[in-house]
């Protein structure tokens, strides 16, 4: 028997079990080591699809956080874009995961 976890490799199915974690449901590995095709493209099509399952319970969007770096910082990072996220009228939509 395998008991191999396996994990979701769809946006939309990411996404879901992002949510389920913002909703205080545990913790998950991260998927960026879980998954070794999981791109900034890939990341930023599950923010998308995080949005939409928000919105569609009926949180709205409030605004944006926009990460700015260096160049400096970000060639030392790996870095080649700006980061952002989408900021909801949920206050939990902005509070630290540490």
């Amino acid at each position: 028997m395998n008991n191999t976890p396996t994990y979701p490799s769809r946006p939309d199915e990411i996404a879901a079990e992002v949510l389920a974690v913002l909703d205080g449901q545990g913790q998950i590995e991260p998927i960026s080591e879980r998954l070794a095709d999981f791109d900034l493209e890939t990341a930023y099509a599950v923010a998308a699809a995080v949005r939409r399952l928000r919105e569609a319970r009926g949180e709205r969007v409030v605004g944006r956080k926009i990460g700015f770096t260096s160049d400096d910082l970000g060639r030392v990072r790996g870095w080649c874009s700006d980061l952002g996220i989408y900021l909801q009228d949920d206050p939990s939509s902005v509070r630290r995961h540490c």
